[in-house]
């Protein structure tokens, strides 16, 4: 959870600060953990599928992930464009930290 919650506030400076230098140590340090926190969800998820599902599943995740980038960045390049940056960067924010309130249940 406080993978997800450090890069909502990561996102969340970046969305504020007037400095490309200052958007960048933001985003430096939301994805500082970045690494540890992808092979703890690696590794739950792991524990919650069967070893027989393990290829379908992941395959599956590939699948969604291929289907979903391209639309969420042309959502956020429209949205960007519309609405300006710190709108789109506040909503990325939002949607981060409601998958991290998520986890808690």
């Amino acid at each position: 959870m406080a993978f997800y919650l450090l890069m909502a506030v990561g996102s969340l400076g970046a969305a504020f600060a007037s400095q490309t230098v200052v958007r960048m140590a933001f985003l430096f340090a939301s994805l500082l953990v970045f690494p540890a926190g992808n092979a703890v969800v690696g590794g739950f998820q792991t524990l919650l599928i069967n070893k027989e599902n393990l290829g379908k599943a992941a395959a599956g995740m590939g699948v969604i992930g291929m289907a979903v980038g391209p639309v969420v960045s042309a959502l956020a390049g429209l949205g960007s464009e519309r609405l300006g940056y710190t709108a789109i960067s506040f909503i990325l924010t939002a949607s981060i930290a409601v998958l991290a309130l998520s986890a808690l249940r």
